[in-house]
């Protein structure tokens, strides 16, 4: 189930094995997140059998200009309207590492990257050789 809306949250606690929001931060990644435990408690259900998840936007080359374009294209919306639905990192893989780390800190078990770029192979091999190493050595 994807979503943070009040509805979105209790189908998730209630209904759904997994829970896969696009959070602006960490912080209301954890929010919603407590809710969604919530409601699977209320409905008699261990929250520890949904599967939470963060669906993230990130752009590797820390390019602002390029994020900018691709929130406009992609979304038809500027970058500063999308930061507030949606989470965007951009810089350097390390640094993402250390983005992403948040989330798992608030309890993501899984991480969806969406790489803010026309052209993401060069970003998604930056991703698959310094983000996943260092995250997977942390936790």
């Amino acid at each position: 189930m994807g979503g943070s809306g009040p509805l979105a949250l209790k189908h998730a606690g209630t209904r759904f094995d997994g829970w896969i929001p696009t959070p602006p931060s960490p912080e209301s990644f954890a929010a919603g997140w407590a809710r969604v435990r919530a409601h699977a408690e209320a409905a008699g259900r261990d929250p520890a059998s949904i599967v939470p998840a963060a669906y993230v936007t990130v752009n590797l080359r820390d390019d602002e200009p390029e994020t900018r374009s691709y929130a406009e294209q992609y979304y038809g919306m500027p970058l500063e309207v999308m930061r507030e639905v949606q989470s965007y990192f951009v810089g350097d893989p390390s640094s993402c590492a250390n983005w992403l780390q948040g989330f798992i800190d608030a309890g993501a078990r899984h991480i969806a990257l969406r790489f803010a770029t026309l052209s993401p192979i060069e970003q998604m091999e930056h991703a698959a050789e310094v983000i996943i190493p260092t995250i997977r050595t942390r936790n």
